[in-house]
Order: C-alpha cells, then structure tokens, then sequence
C-alpha cells in the first residue's frame, strides 16, 4: 500500500513499465507491469488489487458507476468498484479482446481477430453469450481501436473507420451506420 496517493499518482505516471492510468469518482486506477493499483485521493489509501496477463502493451479502461473493465493481454478483467477488488477474467466472448469500451449501458469487447465487437448485458460486465455481437460486414477490414463517441461506437481498422449506432432493439442493440463509413484507415 503506498500511503500518499499523490506520491502515487506522481511515481506511477512515469514509471518503467506503466500500461496505463484511469481517473474515475476520486480513484485513480493504474496498471504497472502485471499489477493493478488504486489510490483513492479523499481517504488517502491505497493499494494493489492484484496481478493480471502481461503483455508489456498499453491497457484499454472502460466504466460505469459501478465496474470497471481493464483489457491486458487480450483478457477483460473485472474490478467492483464498491470495494475495490479484482473480481477476475470475464470469460463470456470466449475470444481474445484487443480494447474495451462502455456506451450507455453495455460494456464493449472488440474481438481481436475479426470485424466486430461483443456486448455485455446492460449492467453488467460480466454477463452476456458469444451471439451478443455486432458486425460490419461490408469492408474486409481488421479493426484495431474502439472508441465510444457521442454514444456511438467507432471502430478503428487498417482499411475503414466504421460508425455504429444504438438501436432500441435489446436482441440487437448496435447495427453499422454504413452511410458514415470513412473509407481510411489508421
């Protein structure tokens, strides 16, 4: 436990070997190496939440006021943010995961090798089945980067930058805005 979170803050935001960092409600979450820290800066506490995969690869954050996703090494991790404790890999999609995301109210996965991303059941980081995916079939494009923009998903791939949308169908929540393809990749 590092008793001075701004000490915290400072050491890890130049260390050797920080993935990332993530601010959220007063907690500061940051990835070292294989480890997960947090310090809260009202309380003045800290700690660590344990190892996860290490790929020595930047970490992708996704929240909402109650979880919080890290994806490592192609692995989504679960941390409770009550507490905070690492509640484990969410192993639901069954398929490595390049980045993480959270629009409205469903956690987003993009699948590492394809041309889409699965969703969470809303609420719920943890929950969700293999056919909870939505996909833009129109472009043979790898997609590498997945950004949530006015509540809108965008997927970032080596030919197209792809738009999605949110419909009101809970059995299909995000279907490709085809007309906003953007026929450049990153």
């Amino acid at each position: 436990s590092i008793a001075d979170p701004a000490t915290f803050i400072s050491q890890a935001s130049i260390a050797v070997g920080n993935r990332g960092m993530f601010w959220l409600n007063g907690t500061i979450f940051s990835v070292l190496g294989d480890t997960i820290y947090w310090a809260k800066t009202a309380s003045q506490t800290s700690g660590s939440l344990g190892p996860i995969a290490n790929d020595n690869q930047p970490v992708t954050f996704a929240a909402s006021r109650t979880q919080l996703v890290i994806c490592s090494a192609k692995i989504p991790y679960l941390i409770v943010l009550a507490t905070p404790t690492l509640s484990g890999a969410i192993t639901w999609p069954g398929v490595d995961i390049a980045a993480v995301a959270y629009c409205n109210t469903y956690f987003l996965f993009l699948a590492d090798a394809g041309n889409g991303f699965y969703y969470s059941e809303p609420g719920d980081a943890n929950s969700g089945t293999a056919i909870n995916l939505a996909v833009e079939e129109t472009h043979a494009s790898k997609f590498r980067m997945i950004l949530v923009v006015n509540n809108q998903p965008w997927l970032f791939g080596d030919l197209v930058i792809q738009p999605f949308y949110q419909t009101q169908d809970t059995a299909n929540p995000f279907l490709p805005n085809l007309s906003g393809a953007i026929p450049i990749g990153i």
